[in-house]
């Protein structure tokens, strides 16, 4: 939390949402002229993905300290999970193979 408002950093603080435009900005570029499609499942899962990843790799594949950090409950979190094909035990297991 920041020291001088009590409250979270917002994504726009914190660089994220500026990252993202950047993206956008280059995915539209990209496009030549052709409409976008999907947009929208597009840019959610690319953030969504990474971010549960992260998340659980910070855990260490703990879904209830992961899903309490996300706030979400455990059942959303195994459903993302199951949508992206992603593991909390692979995750730790990879984030162990990683640091030896």
């Amino acid at each position: 939390m920041s020291q001088t408002s009590g409250r979270p950093p917002r994504p726009e603080d914190s660089g994220i949402d500026e990252t993202i435009r950047r993206s956008l900005d280059q995915y539209f570029k990209t496009l030549d002229g052709q409409p976008p499609h999907a947009l929208y499942d597009m840019v959610i899962q690319a953030v969504e993905r990474p971010l549960l990843d992260y998340i659980l790799n910070h855990y260490q594949g703990n879904i209830s300290h992961a899903a309490n950090a996300l706030g979400i409950t455990r059942n959303t979190l195994r459903k993302k999970l199951a949508l992206h094909q992603r593991s909390p035990a692979a995750i730790s297991q990879r984030r162990a193979s990683q640091s030896a």
